[in-house]
């Protein structure tokens, strides 16, 4: 594995651990590149919050104004402040992780992965706090 800066493919069995997922961070790097067919094996621990409103990397259900704006989360099937995964920065090819799971590639894309918390565009200024992502490279 090369320098924690670099982005790199790992090797079946490399890791990168306690990768910082910020809370106001619309996309978080993972400097790692996911190619077709691999398969990867992730898992968070932490706490942050949205406003006052705290969860842990597998989200929450919805407080508050949460209920009726649901329309509004990037990944609209998980949960609120759920940890999701991207292969690339857009919104085609995102993956719920919550405190862990395991993801295959199926996009028939190589990019690199990026995390965040599953929250409304536009209101990231009121996070606050970080989960920390492992993430090891098991196919």
């Amino acid at each position: 594995m090369s320098r924690r800066n670099d982005i790199e493919r790992l090797a079946v069995g490399e890791s990168r651990t306690a990768i910082p997922v910020h809370a106001r961070v619309r996309w978080n790097p993972l400097q790692v590149i996911a190619s077709p067919n691999e398969i990867f094996v992730f898992s968070c621990r932490g706490r942050w919050w949205d406003a006052d409103i705290e969860s842990g990397p597998e989200g929450q259900a919805g407080e508050g104004i949460q209920r009726v704006t649901g329309w509004l989360k990037r990944k609209l099937d998980a949960p609120w402040f759920c940890v999701i995964g991207s292969l690339g920065r857009g919104s085609d090819d995102l993956f719920a992780i919550g405190a862990g799971c395991e993801w295959t590639n199926a996009t028939g894309k190589t990019a690199p992965l990026f995390a965040f918390a599953n929250d409304a565009w536009l209101f990231y200024s009121n996070n606050r706090g970080e989960i920390l992502l492992d993430v090891r490279r098991i196919g």
